[in-house]
């Protein structure tokens, strides 16, 4: 036997029952799928912000405020909620992408303004005394210009022309250095000594002398223990220095003011002497 025969109006009931029961079971599901994908959101969100640190802190803002509004979604409509974390996850895909570029940009651009300033990184580790202050500055300058933009030929031409600058402050220094360091020895050689630095011991003409050579002046200083006239020595050095080519410029006497060897107002090494 069969029971009594249902409406149509209950069969609808029925039908609309379990239409109910299978959208919520879906909506849970959507919730938990919903519920994990922000969790993955949530850790790739971590990982960019420990990866690219100061690059993340807008990116940061953004996406928790995102995650925040899906969190809310993902109850009332998890359907929306999983929409957001798709955007979110392409959002996040697409700003790994843009630092790449901006890292790889910014590389590039190191890398170029290196190539045209690492002669100056070299003048200031082998050449410091050359590396003043201006120098410096107009390197900076450069590096500046160079990083607005580094094919600006205009910037290029001036690095160039200021490295032919440099380079001829560099012959010119370390020819002086050459003379400097010739005369030290030629002097040493004179005096019976041995060059050690800028000061050296030994005799002239039997006499005692200590020579003091003053790189910044180019001046040269002889100091005579013994009392008497130190004419005669200064001489037997002023012609000795000659033979080894080299003209010392007016001596002055310290003690009596006199000044000798004045009609050598050119000399080749640029150094004069005192006593």
């Amino acid at each position: 036997m069969s029971g009594p025969k249902k409406s149509q109006w209950q069969i609808r009931q029925e039908r609309e029952q379990r239409l109910r029961i299978l959208r919520e079971q879906r909506r849970r599901e959507k919730m938990v799928e919903a519920t994990a994908q922000i969790l993955i959101s949530k850790r790739q969100l971590s990982k960019f912000v420990k990866k690219h640190k100061e690059h993340a802190h807008h990116t940061e803002k953004l996406v928790n405020k995102w995650l925040q509004e899906a969190e809310i979604n993902c109850a009332i409509n998890p359907h929306i909620a999983l929409n957001s974390v798709k955007g979110i996850n392409s959002y996040l895909k697409n700003k790994e992408k843009e630092i790449k570029e901006q890292k790889a940009r910014e590389l590039h651009i190191a890398e170029v303004v290196k190539v045209h300033t690492v002669f100056f990184d070299d003048l200031k580790a082998q050449y410091p005394t050359l590396y003043n202050e201006g120098v410096a500055q107009r390197v900076e300058l450069f590096r500046n210009a160079l990083e607005v933009n580094i094919e600006n030929q205009n910037t290029i031409e001036q690095i160039a022309n200021f490295k032919e600058v440099m380079i001829q402050r560099i012959e010119e220094y370390e020819k002086k250095q050459d003379e400097l360091a010739y005369v030290k020895t030629s002097l040493a050689e004179i005096i019976g000594a041995e060059p050690d630095g800028n000061s050296m011991s030994g005799t002239i003409n039997g006499s005692p002398v200590n020579i003091v050579i003053h790189d910044d002046t180019n001046d040269i200083t002889m100091n005579f223990p013994d009392e008497g006239s130190c004419l005669q020595d200064i001489e037997t050095l002023r012609d000795q220095m000659k033979n080894s080519g080299f003209d010392l410029g007016p001596i002055r006497v310290e003690k009596t003011g006199e000044m000798l060897n004045q009609e050598y107002d050119y000399y080749t090494d640029d150094h004069k002497l005192s006593h």
